[in-house]
């Protein structure tokens, strides 16, 4: 899974992790995700 944020159609923030899918939403609760601005 990667997060990526957009204000304005431009990329501002994106992830510098990876974190597997979730397959079992029910055990999960949180990931914790390390985001990186982008110039």
């Amino acid at each position: 899974m990667r997060a990526q944020i957009f204000v304005d159609n431009k990329l501002i923030f994106t992830t510098d992790t990876a974190a597997h899918v979730i397959t079992d939403f029910e055990q999960t609760h949180e990931i914790d995700l390390l985001l990186r601005g982008v110039r």
